[in-house]
């Protein structure tokens, strides 16, 4: 599995590498487009895909990008592309990833790959076949605080690791009542599929576990507890429904939790919340039997939330290195800039630093057996 870093010495652009951008969202906004464009010369998009709507105008002039189009016939007919960066809704990924793929794109794949295990698993295969790049923006792997945890782990600071604990939860941060992330025919699942895949790749990513083969047992509860009342929106903005659609609409789960053996011994656990009742909380704790360590913002503070413990600090946390990152968990932005940043710089050099397609297809697995166990 890939460890995605910044490059030591820049890319050097021979021109830009032109890409056609599928979404006119939020994260296109806040996240893609200013990672895409943040060097001269790096990158330009010609084309954008979105709705006939003022905010998709608005995005397209805010960022000067010429032709907003509403089919995809209409983007790769476009021509001169050399990637796609596909951020549409969950159960729309598959389609325009299939067009990508016919027309010999690599592609930039907001998670999950699609809304329907047998979709995702097809989406890989033919790009497999194909030959065709996908790079998944999975953007924990990009945050410093991870990326430190990677190289100790990988470095053997903790000797063989025991357990992993890690886990995301929200006091209320249900993401809208009857849109497309709280209605199981579109979205393929809920916490499970949007916090959880993020915290499942990170978990496994540290470890080193890149096969659904070196997975021993499963176990799981999930609960849907807010979301059918309407609690848990908390301060996350109403997103309006889509025309025709029941507002109360909730048919996912809100909470979930997943233990994962290893038949290397080690135990992961998981959990991820839009909304429980408690504090939020960010953390992720690794156990070996030469150390340790603790991410853990709501208990060390946002300033230095690492602590490590070894032999030589006699247990206690090793003071060198509290410092060595801040608290970077509250907002993905930084880390989405970074992804896009280097997924152009890839394309450019030839290489291959973000999470791969294959890669993305050992969570959607795992999750997939956590929702056929329970049903």
């Amino acid at each position: 599995m890939n460890l995605s870093v910044a490059r030591e010495k820049p890319v050097i652009f021979d021109k830009p590498v032109n890409v056609a951008i599928l979404g006119c969202g939020e994260i296109v906004r806040r996240a893609h487009l200013p990672g895409l464009l943040s060097r001269s010369g790096a990158a330009c998009v010609p084309v954008i895909f979105g709705p006939d709507t003022a905010s998709s105008h608005q995005l397209a002039d805010d960022f000067c990008i010429p032709r907003l189009v509403h089919s995809l016939d209409a983007v790769f007919d476009a021509g001169d592309l050399d990637v796609v960066v596909i951020a549409l809704p969950n159960h729309l990924r598959a389609p325009a990833a299939f067009a990508a793929i016919s027309a010999g794109l690599p592609m930039l794949l907001e998670k999950p790959i699609a809304s329907t295990i047998g979709m995702a698993r097809e989406v890989v295969s033919r790009a497999r076949q194909a030959g065709t790049r996908i790079s998944m923006s999975l953007p924990h792997r990009q945050r410093p605080s991870v990326v430190q945890l990677k190289r100790l782990t990988e470095a053997g600071t903790f000797g063989q690791i025991q357990s992993i604990d890690i886990k995301t939860t929200r006091r209320a941060g249900i993401p809208g009542y009857g849109e497309s992330s709280t209605r199981r025919a579109m979205s393929g699942g809920g916490v499970l599929t949007d916090l959880g895949e993020h915290v499942l790749d990170t978990a496994l990513w540290l470890i080193g576990c890149s096969q659904v083969s070196e997975v021993d047992e499963v176990a799981s509860r999930m609960w849907r507890t807010h979301g059918p009342v309407q609690r848990g929106l908390g301060d996350r903005r109403r997103l309006e429904p889509a025309t025709g659609m029941d507002e109360r609409a909730f048919d996912v789960e809100d909470r979930a939790w997943v233990s994962i053996h290893l038949w290397s011994g080690t135990q992961v656990t998981a959990e991820a919340a839009w909304a429980v009742y408690g504090c939020d909380e960010n953390r992720i704790r690794i156990v070996g039997n030469k150390g340790g360590a603790d991410y853990w913002p709501e208990g060390y503070g946002d300033r230095a939330p690492l602590r490590l413990f070894l032999d030589d600090a006699d247990g206690r946390p090793a003071a060198p290195v509290l410092a060595a990152v801040k608290s970077d968990h509250d907002t993905l932005e930084p880390a989405r800039i970074r992804v896009a940043q280097t997924f152009v710089d890839d394309i450019a050099t030839g290489q291959s630093s973000l999470v791969t397609g294959e890669d993305a297809l050992v969570v959607s697995e795992i999750i997939q057996h956590v929702y056929e166990r329970k049903q």
